[in-house]
């Protein structure tokens, strides 16, 4: 008997997304690094996500941001 419960299915999104190749198409200029904007990664999070059955919520307060993951039925 398989398990699949949504630890397994998150680590397998987990697995997944860190094979994509994303590229990091912010520049800080002044201070000379790039990094990640929602739209280098975000699409390609949601199918995943969705391709498992999983919806992440987010949630943001004024003292902090938490996202938690839960499994659609």
């Amino acid at each position: 008997m398989e398990v699949n419960n949504i630890y397994i299915k998150l680590m397998d999104v987990r697995i997944k997304f860190n094979k994509l190749d994303i590229k990091k198409s912010g520049q800080n200029k002044f201070a000379n690094f790039k990094y990640f904007e929602l739209a280098d990664f975000l699409p390609q999070a949601t199918e995943l996500l969705q391709e498992a059955k999983l919806c992440p919520i987010v949630t943001f307060t004024n003292d902090y941001a938490m996202e938690r993951n839960q499994q659609k039925r």
